[in-house]
């Protein structure tokens, strides 16, 4: 059993990894250069050579840039992990359940488990439900 545990477990984990990753690059563009170009600004003394910082602030923001198009989609990744997660919980507790064959422990374990997995299961929702409805507001 607790390698079967450990099994899901790693799955479900490599799918989170798999879908944050895929939300991540959902709208990105066709190569990770021309998405940080002119975005990323270095402050550097004004004795070496190179562009000033002004003249990278003009060419776009860091700010801008990671509060706009990384952080959306990086919370709703991991939104999307922890949903994927605890309905895995649920189905390993379910399993539980139907095994106790009797066993009143094993049973109530698995009862708690199950009200915890569904508790984890609409956090997340409720979260990505909260997290879709902030990024969608226009500032």
């Amino acid at each position: 059993m607790k390698k079967f545990v450990a099994y899901i477990t790693i799955a479900i984990l490599i799918l989170g990894l798999g879908a944050s990753i895929y939300t991540a690059n959902a709208e990105a563009p066709a190569t990770f250069g021309e998405q940080l170009q002119g975005i990323l600004t270095t402050p550097k003394p004004n004795t070496l050579p190179g562009p000033t910082v002004n003249s990278q602030e003009t060419a776009g923001k860091v700010n801008e840039w990671l509060a706009e198009r990384v952080l959306p989609k990086w919370t709703v990744g991991m939104v999307a992990f922890v949903a994927v997660l605890s309905f895995a919980m649920l189905i390993v507790s379910g399993v539980r359940f139907l095994t106790a064959y009797g066993n009143e422990e094993a049973a109530t374990s698995a009862r708690k488990m199950i009200i915890w997995s569904l508790a984890g299961l609409l956090l997340a929702l409720f979260s990505y439900t909260i997290v879709s409805i902030i990024t969608s507001i226009q500032f």
